[in-house]
Order: structure tokens, then C-alpha cells, then sequence
């Protein structure tokens, strides 16, 4: 009787185990770190550090524009996507900003769907391509 519970109770454990494996852990990340904006000739390059705890599956690059939310009319805070990108990569390269517009841009890492905090938000005033960033103000984690 007691080789059958050890055995029932060795399968009972193994079972558990292969459950806890195969369920993923939701839990937010940490907001990326060491956010940076460089305007180069063609866009702008955005740069960053992944969080130190959880696993990473996409993060999500967002930005707003006053100008773009004045010529829509839109008042008071709007974010607009960007793009995503895998969890492996830790920098994009934005070829879709407009000359003579301030952006504000900000990163999102997400893992199994939950979001975690986001980045500092950066300031850039992109004043024509091919020119050098005006202002900008990183506040790095």
C-alpha cells in the first residue's frame, strides 16, 4: 500500500509541475529604460534598454503631435501608434515623422498581453530632415 501512494503521489507532483510550466506568468513588465531620440537624416531612431525583470514580448512605440492634434482638432492628450516591435529588439527607426512638428514619443514593453509602464516620454522638435535635433529633453531611468 505505500509503493502505490508514493507512486500516486510522485505522478500528482510531476503533473503539477508540467501545469505550472506550460501556464505563462502574467505579470507587467517594467518600463523600458535609458529611453533616447536621436534625429538622423531620414527620421528619427529611438533606443532603449529592457526592463531588468520579465520577459518581454512586443513593445509598443507611441507618439503625439500638437500640431497633427490641432489640424484634427483633437484636444487634450492623444497618443498615436508608432509601430510594435519584437521583445528581442531594442531600438526602431521612425521614417514616418513630419518635418516642422514637435513629437513627444514614449515606449510600452508588454508581456503575454498585460502592459507594464511606460518609458519616460522624450520631447523632439523635428525641424526638417537631415538636421540636427533642436531640443529634446531624455530622462533616462
Amino acid at each position: 500500500m505505500e509503493t502505490h501512494s508514493i507512486v500516486i503521489l510522485f505522478l500528482a507532483g510531476c503533473l503539477a509541475a508540467v501545469t505550472t510550466a506550460q501556464r505563462k506568468e502574467r505579470v507587467a513588465p517594467s518600463a523600458p529604460r535609458y529611453f533616447e531620440v536621436n534625429q538622423h537624416r531620414t527620421g528619427l531612431r529611438m533606443q532603449w534598454e529592457a526592463p531588468t525583470a520579465y520577459h518581454v514580448d512586443t513593445y509598443f512605440i507611441e507618439y503625439r503631435s500638437p500640431e497633427e492634434e490641432e489640424r484634427r482638432g483633437i484636444t487634450g492628450e492623444h497618443w498615436r501608434a508608432v509601430t510594435s516591435v519584437p521583445g528581442t529588439e531594442t531600438s526602431y527607426m521612425w521614417h514616418g515623422a513630419l518635418s516642422k512638428h514637435n513629437y513627444y514619443l514614449r515606449v510600452t514593453a508588454v508581456n503575454n498581453d498585460v502592459h507594464g509602464d511606460t518609458s519616460s516620454v522624450i520631447h523632439v522638435e523635428f525641424t526638417q530632415k537631415g538636421k540636427r535635433m533642436e531640443s529634446g529633453y531624455p530622462i533616462k531611468h
